[in-house]
């Protein structure tokens, strides 16, 4: 893959379990991800992304 120099790098604070490549086109990213859905693959990468959500936005709504 040839990088873009004009495109931002995305720095994460945190590791990505999921880890899907968001330099390639949108649509090659989004068909992997669905099909890895569909397949059941990465279940637990997934569950820990959706832990991170739900204490954001517990956090969010404790505050409010």
């Amino acid at each position: 893959m040839i990088e873009d120099p004009d495109k931002p790098t995305v720095r994460r604070r945190h590791p990505d379990p999921l880890g899907y490549d968001t330099r390639k086109p949108f649509h090659e990213v989004a068909k992997e991800m669905a099909e890895d859905a569909l397949a059941g693959r990465r279940q637990d990468a997934v569950d820990a992304e959706l832990e991170v959500v739900r204490k954001r936005w517990r956090r969010l709504h404790d505050d409010a």
